[in-house]
């Protein structure tokens, strides 16, 4: 099945996904047999993280149609109508130290945006630390949440939540301005087909990343290389303090630095931050 559905936009209707198929396209993967799927739930990352603390394998992932409850980063809500579009998290068991985690959040908005490129043809950007943005508009948000026991990661789980067939309107909970991918490409998009995608190139990356960490390096500079934020002047709000300057560079952990008019670089990490563009003077 094409990803991109034939059907116009005003016939498209809110199917569920079809999660026999996708565990077959995935039987050869580390998530085949391990799709978990909820018509309705809370939140994928916090069913996630119960079935973390209950002894799931690395690349558990729980999809859904609906969250009653989505959140974001900083608790902000997620807003997504039913079956219109993807939302998912993954549980996974890395060996990777505490200041390491933010590497599976940068797989997982490359993975994103190479599978919108290679299948739909959507050039998407990354906005520090965890948003996709596609024509300047926010289409999706990354949550990572881990556990640590003396200092070592005992399972990460990563969420990603995408606008795919919804055409966001002007609303009270929406912070910035958003579009989708039915609302770039002109078609619905086949949820299904896209998750598989997604999925799979999560893996390769993850396989090279984890097991080769000599890598490393290379997804550093990719997400330098696809950056919303590099080369513009930003606001950076860490706590009560904001930070104006020209985004520089996403180093090698992550954090984001920028340099102000009289050239002061300012480190800032992840997790401490929201940031958001403005007009250079």
């Amino acid at each position: 099945m094409s990803i991109l559905s034939e059907m116009n936009n005003s016939d498209h209707k809110t199917e569920g996904m079809d999660i026999s198929r996708i565990r077959e396209e995935l039987k050869n993967s580390v998530f085949g047999n391990r799709i978990v799927y909820h018509e309705v739930t809370d939140s994928t990352n916090t069913r996630a993280k119960e079935l973390a603390g209950a002894g799931v394998p690395h690349g558990t992932v729980i999809v859904t149609e609906e969250q009653l409850a989505g959140k974001g980063r900083l608790d902000r809500k997620w807003v997504s109508p039913r079956a219109r579009n993807l939302m998912f998290s993954m549980v996974l068991r890395p060996d990777v130290k505490v200041d390491q985690v933010f590497f599976l959040t940068m797989l997982l908005a490359l993975s994103v945006r190479d599978a919108l490129k290679d299948v739909l043809d959507v050039v998407a950007l990354i906005k520090w630390p965890n948003d996709i943005y596609v024509s300047g508009k926010k289409t999706g948000g990354i949550l990572a949440e881990f556990s640590v026991c003396e200092n070592q990661v005992e399972h990460v789980i990563i969420g990603l939540g995408l606008n795919v067939n919804w055409y966001p309107k002007k609303e009270p909970t929406v912070l910035y301005p958003c579009t989708s991918l039915m609302r770039e490409t002109g078609f619905p998009v086949e949820r299904s087909s896209l998750l598989v995608e997604i999925l799979l190139r999560f893996e390769k990356n993850y396989q090279a990343g984890i097991l080769e960490k000599g890598t490393w390096n290379v997804f550093q500079k990719q997400w330098n290389a696809c950056s919303y934020v590099l080369g513009k002047h930003v606001v950076v709000r860490n706590g009560m303090e904001n930070i104006a300057g020209k985004a520089v560079e996403i180093d090698g952990a992550g954090a984001l630095i920028i340099r102000d008019n009289l050239g002061k670089e300012s480190r800032i990490l992840w997790g401490d931050v929201s940031v958001e563009t403005i007009q250079a003077p």
